[in-house]
């Protein structure tokens, strides 16, 4: 009742009661803390509320996207909460002693400046002034931790700091994206500590995200199986909003001059690609356009994605699924209606190789006769585990053994597995077994395709959340 009350006057806010167990357990910071919940669900608001009961605090978030941290310096503006976010064009000195001095609450940094070796953040915490102050380190899109070490190194090194920091500065892990498997790996590479970790589990499905596969029709070059998203627009009425993501920069930028060359000169500019090549103000001023409908949809990367606050964006679209995931796709489908009042359809473009009809040897014995698979050859979800008061799952040592799901390996192992793919008209992918299955549900028994991501990331373990506990849907 006290988070809740201080909630409501200070940030505007009624949390739901999943938040509130969360801002408790940050709050009283005896234990390490991982959380999922769904994309949009109001996982940010519960980095706030530590911030309502320390006044003297700071609190440091690690985020994946500098254009996300912008956004939560805005939010936290609007709280007469003073946060800065550190990027690469942050590096002096006064900046540093500024944060030292405790002139901001927050502190916004990506793990590239957050572990640069004899960098302004090394030397921060080590000086016991601050670190005496720090809350918490809290890792925002944790799946990151896990998923990005290859090609963002520093992610997996943000675990030294549990050796640099005192033990009592818990360290707060939140995505949408958490299968058992990552959960695992981000424990182990976090170092958080075996027994003071607790685990927060809310389901991360999406009713209102319709889920579409699509068969590409044309050649990928040419991008017209994307010629739809602007054919249905009149002077009086404009298309559905859309995000449409691709894994390459250049494949964002033909694909948007592709859907430019459908238009009439003055709408053309209505559609443009997004990436990381470009400079912070130009990125946010495109995305306040689409905001405001100035700007029809963006051809992107995730450049533009995890965590932003678009609220009406009404079709999201994965362009190719042979270097994809099912976290990934899973993540920008999350970008489609935010107002859960509103409905969107995520579409996942696929290559033609990559269904069973073009690949003979990946298709299961009796597939043909389309029997809905039997319970008993899903994977085994029969562990069981404490539920707190409104249906979220707790545990305090880490996620139920996953041995025998055939969409990962063991614990130890931590990702997802891989299946190779035979060659198909050009394409030689690596491909997930569960989107595999996604993209194959008819062929394979699968009636709804719902099922392979409840089960890939353990929904199917918790008791959905009464609508009675979360009745103010509170968001970011």
């Amino acid at each position: 009742d006290e988070i809740r009350a201080a909630a409501q006057e200070r940030l505007g806010r009624s949390p739901c009661l999943w938040q509130l167990e969360v801002g408790k357990e940050l709050i009283e910071r005896k234990n390490d803390i991982i959380s999922t919940a769904a994309t949009g669900d109001g996982k940010t608001l519960t980095f706030w509320l530590p911030l309502l009961f320390n006044e003297s605090g700071v609190l440091l978030i690690v985020t994946a996207l500098n254009l996300l941290a912008d956004q939560n310096v805005q939010e936290l503006a609007r709280y007469q909460i003073p946060a800065i976010a550190i990027n690469g064009n942050d590096k002096s000195a006064a900046i540093y002693k500024d944060i030292e001095n405790l002139k901001y609450k927050v502190v916004i940094v990506n793990p590239e400046i957050l572990m640069m070796d004899d960098g302004g953040f090394e030397a921060l915490l080590k000086k016991s002034a601050f670190t005496t102050r720090l809350m918490g380190v809290d890792i925002d899109e944790g799946h990151c931790v896990s998923q990005w070490g290859g090609f963002r190194p520093e992610y997996r090194e943000i675990g030294r700091l549990r050796h640099l920091l005192p033990q009592s500065i818990p360290f707060y892990v939140t995505s949408a994206t958490l299968p058992p498997p990552i959960i695992t790996d981000i424990r182990q590479t976090l170092n958080l500590r075996p027994s003071h970790t607790k685990i927060f589990l809310r389901s991360n499905d999406r009713t209102n995200v319709h889920i579409v596969v699509r068969e590409m029709k044309y050649a990928q070059s040419g991008f017209q199986d994307l010629a739809f998203l602007v054919q249905n627009w009149t002077p009086e009425k404009s298309p559905p909003k859309f995000l449409v993501f691709f894994d390459s920069m250049r494949e964002a930028e033909l694909a948007t001059l592709y859907l430019r060359s459908l238009l009439p000169p003055e709408h053309r500019e209505k559609v443009k690609w997004f990436h990381s090549v470009m400079t912070p103000d130009y990125r946010n001023e495109e995305t306040e356009a689409l905001a405001s409908d100035e700007n029809w949809g963006f051809c992107t990367t995730d450049s533009f994605g995890m965590g932003l606050d678009m609220r009406d964006v009404r079709i999201v679209a994965q362009w190719k699924a042979n270097k994809a995931s099912t976290i990934k796709i899973c993540q920008r489908a999350g970008r489609g209606a935010r107002d859960l009042s509103l409905t969107a359809t995520a579409i996942i473009f696929v290559e033609p190789s990559l269904f069973d009809k073009e690949d003979k040897a990946a298709k299961p014995p009796n597939a043909s006769k389309r029997k809905e698979t039997p319970a008993s050859s899903l994977p085994d979800r029969s562990a069981k585990r404490r539920r707190s008061a409104d249906g979220a799952a707790v545990a305090g040592e880490g996620p139920a053994n996953i041995e025998g799901n055939r969409y990962r390996k063991n614990d130890k192992d931590a990702k997802p597995t891989q299946k190779k793919r035979g060659k198909g008209k050009g394409d030689n992918a690596d491909i997930e077994p569960a989107l595999s299955d996604l993209i194959n549900a008819p062929t394979r028994g699968i009636k709804c395709r719902r099922k392979i991501w409840t089960i890939f990331f353990g929904n199917d373990q918790l008791r959905t959340l009464s609508s009675l506990h979360c009745h103010h849907h509170s968001r970011r």
